[in-house]
């Protein structure tokens, strides 16, 4: 790793992972709130909306956020190009998200019309988010801290509007409201700042010969996407089906706490993309080198986090949220243990982009989505939540980690995940 390189990539993790810490104490605080404010049913309706929209979420990203990193890198001339054809189609895709969504939820809770009120309101979102895009500019020459200001700023004013909703007396749809307004506060500011800048996003600068190009290699990260995301919510959509949202309210409450903490590895894996796709251009000696130096304390970080949590489940679900989510205790203590296999599949997804083997990255996600639906309809109906957690860390067990010792092109992931561990293989 060059010097220079080394300095940046801290620096900018160091602002991704600040601005995470800040939404972790801040973000905790609301989620709180708002989770005793609403009860377990409403909170947990809430969340089913979320779930509903994040499966479809897969149609509006397309998996280009790290092909278009990666291509930036190596084509800077052609970023305009690249930025603005990668935003109509995060457009189109979120269309399509929308309406999916929708569709979903008219089949699954027919005559729900509250349901279906909030599923559209959140899966508006879909479409600001589109102009993330802009940040992968960013991304690609390091440039971090602007962006983390910006959406720490719309963060914090959201914070106190949600503050504010529950001092009024909101109903569910004012939260879901404010959630989409959040995104459009973003989009905003990463247009204006982007053309202070110098970055068109103008679609006179897409075309359809770089569509093509990019669909062509981000259609299996768009499928692999989908899966991870319905096996990482597949499981509150049982849970609703077969119990009531009351239980997928306290289920949300318990896997909330966990996923805050998968922020520092996220963090630093987004400011480490640049610093990876040039080293793998040195060699694969190198580039195992900077995934075990960046990825080796994550892991081992994370093992710290799930054994706290998991030790500790009861007397923090009781002091956080009240007694009437005492049954989250149960789901964080086997919950807490799936960010160890997710921290893992960081590395995963970094090798899988540079070594073009996205479609290796399809099939691990696939397996993922098939262990965690059938897990899911087996022991939700037998266990309630607990079951669904069990589910939940099969999943990204398999996905993550046992996937790669089966496949002949993953081994070498595989045995790079085991030296995080200090295992020499």
């Amino acid at each position: 790793m060059a010097q220079g390189d080394a300095r940046r990539l801290i620096a900018n993790a160091g602002w991704l992972v600040g601005d995470k810490l800040m939404r972790l104490g801040v973000g905790m605080f609301v989620l709180v709130w708002i989770a005793r404010y609403l009860g377990p049913a409403d909170f947990g309706l809430l969340n089913y909306g979320q779930a509903l929209v994040i499966i479809f979420t897969a149609f509006a990203v397309m998996g280009l956020a790290d092909i278009a990193v990666r291509d930036i890198v190596r084509q800077p001339k052609r970023e305009q190009e690249i930025v603005a054809t990668a935003l109509l189609m995060r457009l189109g895709g979120g269309l399509i998200a929308i309406m999916l969504a929708l569709a979903l939820v008219g089949v699954a809770r027919p005559g729900d019309t509250r349901a279906l009120i909030v599923v559209a309101i959140l899966a508006a979102g879909l479409l600001p988010q589109a102009f993330d895009v802009i940040d992968y500019r960013f991304q690609a020459h390091f440039v971090v801290r602007p962006v983390v200001l910006l959406r720490n700023g719309v963060f914090l004013l959201f914070s106190a509007a949600k503050c504010a909703a529950i001092l009024l007396g909101a109903p569910i749809e004012a939260f879901a409201a404010l959630i989409v307004l959040e995104f459009a506060a973003v989009a905003s500011g990463l247009l204006l700042y982007a053309r202070r800048r110098g970055l068109s996003v103008h679609p006179r600068c897409a075309s359809l010969a770089e569509a093509r190009r990019l669909w062509h290699e981000s259609w299996p990260l768009l499928l692999r996407t989908l899966a991870i995301a319905a096996y990482m919510r597949v499981d509150q959509l049982v849970i609703a089906a077969y119990r009531d949202d009351a239980a997928v309210g306290i289920y949300a409450a318990a896997i909330r706490l966990p996923e805050l903490w998968y922020f520092l590895p996220t963090a630093v894996m987004t400011a480490a993309v640049p610093f990876f796709t040039r080293s793998y251009a040195q060699s694969a000696a190198v580039y195992e080198r900077a995934i075990l130096r960046v990825m080796r304390p994550l892991v081992w970080l994370s093992i710290v986090v799930a054994l706290a949590l998991s030790l500790f489940a009861s007397p923090i679900v009781t002091l956080l949220y009240g007694e009437r989510y005492a049954g989250a205790a149960a789901v964080l203590a086997v919950y807490a243990w799936a960010g160890v296999f997710g921290t893992l599949g960081q590395t995963t997804n970094a090798w899988l982009i540079n070594a073009g083997l996205m479609r290796h990255g399809l099939y691990q996600a696939l397996a993922g989505l098939v262990v965690s639906i059938a897990l899911n309809l087996l022991l939700v109906p037998r266990m309630g939540v607990v079951g669904a957690a069990w589910s939940y860390l099969a999943a990204q067990a398999i996905s993550n980690v046992g996937l790669n010792a089966l496949m002949p092109a993953t081994r070498p992931i595989f045995r790079g995940q085991l030296r995080t561990f200090g295992l020499r293989v």
